[in-house]
């Protein structure tokens, strides 16, 4: 097709209208045909440049992709975005801006369009729309301006557009895998439903002073940066369990995680001394990396389980925890303690075996623990306290360790657990009272130390030790004093109470746990009175210079050490038992026959403490007796004489248990001439020693009856028949 337009007319002469002619020849020709210059052309001509003005813009717009606005009325037949009359000026084309406006129908609706489609903003300006479908590619952004209610997005975002929540609350349900930034500003709301929720990492997330995010249940954040505003505080939520993974950068003056669940942060939270976190709501904020935000950490509600925390001040309020878990937590600044924590298992508790090197300061009465048997927390620089009202209670079953003396002059209660005290020089400054589940151990000093119920075992760990009572010791009948023995000296091999003060005992039970075998006569004074005065009362059942036996080892206590004048307890070695061996014999029948055969049931037992080592038992073939056979007991190895002869029957084993028995049979044939009586014996012995030695040996007397001269004993009935 070809256009061509001639010059324009040259006009007629004055005074010729009418009748001049117009010489020149204007042409539009089509193909060949060329349509003339005349009066009817120009309208055509007018006509046919508007459409060319028309196609060549509309090439021109597709072309360059000019974005047009499309505002959902939501008035077609269905839910799809394809459909015209759910717009208000047709179906959107690439580019083009989408409006989800307040009033609409079908807010629940469906974007049918290809994946390749790109859109350039979808804007929110109304709230309970959800949107869903196909892939949905963004060159610019998704911006909520709804003030109330909730948007929610279930497909996927993809290209370099972002998202920006300005307002109300904004759900984002699709793996999303857009590169653009995500913003969220004051008093608007982000909630991730899914993994993908944020986009790309590479895209970051920022939280404005007075924003939110929320993480449902699972979701899984992988290395996205997190940067939370200045200005008021900005909220991270979690209503169950979610993890974050990045980095997270504290820009404002407080960072607030309100958590139901439980939200676990694995990248590092850095920010200046201007920004702190708080931790709201009854659920764990778990900090798994070395933090270096400079700021401080204020632990409000739940359980903040952290292996670094600010640099400034960290304040646990009452009814809050902070828990250490396995890691050494090197930092020094201070943590202030009030409460019992969650669940009264204490504002400060570890639930591995950490060791804090923070300053801990308890603000009034305040509960320590460790969560379970095998968890330990130790405070080498002990506790200070803000006034007189600080006490403090061990709580949980596990053990705390006070290593350093600090300026804590509060009571001390062991509810539960061990409280292990290692402070030398001074000690510590406290009374310490131990209840029904708890014991005090350790090497150091305290200013006092009361058992009502509990155990007190000097000691760390299986090391015996010295404990130091400044002021006095009292106990009372529900509780136990254990003493670790393993050698001679005081302090190092076997374990002793040094007290100052008064000692009460009170019935007390009194415990030896032997690591060694003493000799008969070593001494071991176990409760040191460092100070004039008698011991007050006994141990329960333990009089002065009774006796009672561990592990074989017989020891009598003494509440007078020395030379029955002093005032220390000392428990010495009056006997050696390692175990009780005895022997029963029986013969059958009785009374026996000459000629005939005798056996004796022999029956050694170990009533212990301990195993009897190389057990051996003899019997002697009595006189009148001749050896015929033995059975020995499983295990047991017996040498005996030839079967016609005399001697030893002799049977060992290497070891006989403790509760241990072993029976055996031996037969002998009773001489043919023998009358009166057959005596016989047995007797057990071990290379472990016995105390018990009367009842290591066994006899018995068999009579022995007439031989019947008759070769037969049974009657063989006889039948009489006349001759």
């Amino acid at each position: 097709m070809r256009w061509e337009i001639a010059p324009a007319p040259s006009p007629c002469p004055r005074g010729t209208r009418g009748q001049c002619s117009i010489r020149a020849q204007p042409r539009v020709a089509v193909g060949a045909f060329v349509m003339g210059s005349s009066a009817w052309v120009r309208p055509v001509l007018i006509t046919v440049l508007a459409a060319m003005f028309v196609a060549i813009f509309a090439s021109a717009r597709e072309a360059a992709a000019i974005p047009m606005t499309r505002i959902w009325t939501g008035n077609g037949a269905d839910n799809n975005w394809m459909t015209a009359a759910n717009w208000d000026s047709g179906v959107p084309a690439n580019n083009d801006t989408l409006v989800f406006p307040p009033v609409a129908n079908r807010k629940s609706n469906t974007n049918n369009f290809p994946p390749s489609t790109f859109f350039f903003d979808i804007r929110f300006t109304g709230s309970g729309y959800t949107l869903g479908g196909n892939v949905l590619r963004i060159d610019g952004l998704v911006i909520n301006d709804a003030t109330t209610g909730i948007n929610t997005i279930n497909l996927a975002l993809v290209g370099v557009g972002g998202v920006d929540v300005t307002a109300g609350t904004l759900r984002m349900n699709g793996g999303h895998n857009y590169s653009g930034p995500t913003n969220v500003r004051t008093g608007a709301e982000l909630i991730a439903g899914s993994d993908g929720s944020f986009g790309s990492p590479a895209g970051g997330t920022t939280v404005a002073a007075g924003g939110t995010i929320s993480l449902l249940s699972g979701v899984q954040i992988a290395s996205e940066v997190l940067t939370i505003g200045g200005g008021p505080a900005s909220v991270v939520r979690a209503p169950d369990q979610a993890f974050w993974n990045g980095n997270i950068v504290l820009s404002g003056v407080l960072t607030e995680f309100n958590l139901i669940g439980s939200f676990f942060v694995g990248g590092i939270i850095s920010g200046p001394n201007t920004a702190s976190l708080m931790k709201s709501g009854p659920g764990y904020l778990v900090l798994n990396a070395a933090n270096t935000y400079l700021g401080g950490t204020i632990v409000a509600e739940g359980v903040v389980r952290a292996r670094s925390l600010g640099a400034l001040a960290t304040s646990v309020v009452p009814g809050a925890t902070l828990e250490l878990d396995d890691d050494t937590h090197l930092l020094s600044e201070p943590v202030f303690l009030k409460g019992a924590g969650v669940d009264g298992q204490g504002a400060l508790r570890s639930s591995g075996s950490p060791t804090s090197a923070y300053n801990v300061t308890l603000d009034g009465p305040t509960a320590i623990g460790a969560l379970y048997s095998n968890t330990t927390l130790t405070l080498p620089a002990g506790l200070k306290q803000v006034d007189g009202t600080a006490t403090l209670s061990k709580v949980g079953p596990g053990t705390l360790f006070l290593n350093g003396a600090g300026s804590f002059v509060g009571e001390i209660t062991v509810v539960e657990g061990a409280l292990s005290v290692n402070v030398g020089g001074s000690g510590i400054p406290n009374n310490v009272v131990v209840r029904d589940e708890g014991r005090v151990r350790g090497s150091g000093e305290v200013a006092g130390l009361e058992l009502r119920g509990g155990e007190g075992r000097p000691g760390v760990g299986t090391s015996p030790a010295s404990f130091t009572v400044n002021g006095i010791l009292t106990l009372d009948s529900a509780s136990r004093l254990t003493f670790d023995i393993d050698g001679l000296t005081a302090g190092t091999q076997y374990s002793r109470f040094d007290v100052s003060g008064s000692v009460t005992l009170g019935g007390a039970t009194l415990a030896v746990d032997l690591g060694f075998t003493p000799k008969v006569g070593d001494t071991f004074a176990i409760i040191q009175k460092v100070n004039a005065g008698a011991i007050v009362g006994t141990f329960a059942g333990l009089p002065e210079g009774a006796t009672f036996t561990v592990d074989g080892v017989v020891f009598t206590i003494s509440y007078k050490f020395p030379s029955g004048t002093g005032n220390d307890v000392a428990i010495t070695v009056t006997g050696l038992a390692s175990s009780d061996l005895s022997v029963e014999l029986a013969g059958s029948p009785s009374p026996a026959q000459a000629s005939g055969l005798l056996t004796y049931t022999i029956t050694v037992r170990n009533a212990g403490p301990q195993a009897a080592s190389n057990a051996q038992l003899t019997f002697g073939v009595p006189a009148k007796t001749t050896f015929e056979s033995v059975t020995p007991n499983a295990g047991w190895t017996c040498t005996k004489p030839a079967v016609g002869g005399t001697g030893n029957v002799s049977c060992g084993i290497g070891t006989l248990s403790s509760g241990a028995a072993a029976t055996f049979a031996v037969v002998v044939r009773v001489n043919s001439a023998a009358n009166g009586t057959i005596a016989a014996s047995a007797a057990v012995t071990s290379a472990s020693g016995d105390p018990q030695a009367a009842n290591n040996s066994a006899a018995t007397t068999t009579s022995i009856g007439a031989a019947d001269p008759r070769p037969f004993k049974s009657r063989i009935p006889m039948t009489a028949r006349d001759g």
